[in-house]
């Protein structure tokens, strides 16, 4: 019985501390200068990967630029980019990213888990300002410079806690499962589940009371058996099967959908 319960013990404090104890979550920054608009030089692209690197490993955050020719617009370039991020960098990982669509005219800054905050609406529209104006004028080294420029400094500046941070979209539910449900059920769960081992302690403690000392039974004594029939029976059956791949097989790949699913998001977009 000592046993029982010492381990049922064990079973609650663990189920306690699986609700209780908070979750960290480290991740080094990284960076990447994807260009496949082309509209920097190879010499741009070093100066822009050695501002990136520094910037990343100034923050711990990722830091990506990322150009192209998708052909989205203002009004359908926040999924994409979010999606994108989320894809490769994961949807709750802090970092910044601006997506520049050149056949849509089309720009977009997202920031991600911990580093929206230190943009609220303010510091994202001063950015996209400037931004906005360089690529409307063809310079689009100099919208990069900017971006990487008011990252840094509002960085620096830190969080502005007066500042209204509507450009901020959360989908907690959407980031991590587990921790919206903890969040807002968790308490109700943790009673629940204490609730339910007390009563398993209380069953477990009154029926092996006796520990086996009282009503005992003479099993050799008072049963007999006789085998009358015997019958084979199948329970379950199992088929393997290999597919052989042919030529016809194959099929083309698709994009990136840009329908949503990146997770929480701050930032904005801009048309030039």
């Amino acid at each position: 019985m000592m046993n029982v319960t010492k381990r049922l013990s064990a079973i609650l404090a663990a189920m306690i501390m699986v609700f209780c104890t908070p979750l960290f979550v480290f991740a080094a920054g990284q960076t990447e200068l994807r260009d496949d608009a082309e509209l920097f030089t190879s010499e741009e692209e070093t100066q822009l990967q050695a501002e990136l690197d520094a910037f990343a490993q100034k923050t711990g955050w990722v830091a990506v630029i990322y150009t192209n020719n998708e052909g989205k617009t203002e009004d359908d370039i926040k999924p994409f980019a979010n999606r994108y991020y989320a894809d490769k960098y994961g949807k709750t990982t802090a970092g910044v990213i601006l997506t520049i669509d050149m056949k849509g005219r089309a720009i977009d800054f997202r920031t991600k888990g911990d580093a929206m905050y230190y943009f609220g609406d303010g510091r994202v529209n001063t950015l996209l300002d400037d931004v906005q104006r360089d690529m409307k004028q063809g310079n689009y080294y100099s919208a990069a410079e900017q971006f990487l420029y008011y990252v840094d400094h509002y960085y620096d500046e830190g969080i502005d806690d007066d500042e209204s941070n509507e450009n901020i979209d959360l989908q907690e539910k959407e980031d991590n499962k587990f921790l919206y449900v903890v969040k807002h059920y968790g308490i109700v769960i943790a009673g629940g589940s204490i609730i339910v081992a007390v009563i398993v302690v209380i069953v477990v403690k009154n029926r092996y009371k006796h520990n086996g000392k009282a009503g005992t039974y003479d099993l050799k004594k008072n049963s007999k058996t006789m085998l009358t029939d015997k019958k084979d029976i199948f329970l379950t059956k199992h088929v393997s099967v290999t597919r052989i791949r042919s030529d016809s097989d194959s099929s083309g790949g698709s994009s990136s959908s840009s329908s949503g699913g990146g997770g929480s998001s701050g930032g904005g977009s801009r048309s030039f």
